[in-house]
């Protein structure tokens, strides 16, 4: 994997007090793996209000809404799909 290679998508563990959730965020081949990592490691879905979000939305309609914050860690490396290549005519 090149950090210039399109992303298709992301599965993600976040982990909040002791309880880790796996969140999938689509990019759709749109952005390449650097700036998908960007976006988590330091963008929009690094701030707890984002993350916490994801999880609601996706894992438990019962977490909280947290204000902005780093408590909600990224556990370990992404699963990454990258975006198959399109067909040559």
């Amino acid at each position: 994997m090149e950090y210039d290679d399109p992303v298709e998508a992301f599965t993600i563990v976040l982990r909040h007090n002791n309880r880790e959730f796996a969140v999938r965020d689509e990019f759709n081949g749109r952005i390449t793996l650097g700036v998908a990592l960007f976006i988590w490691e330091d963008g929009n879905n690094s701030c707890d209000c984002n993350r916490s979000l994801m999880i609601r939305t996706q894992c438990d309609p019962a977490f909280p809404e947290l204000p902005c914050g780093d408590t909600i860690e990224m556990v370990g490396d992404p699963c990454v799909e990258l975006a198959k290549p399109a067909p040559h005519l």
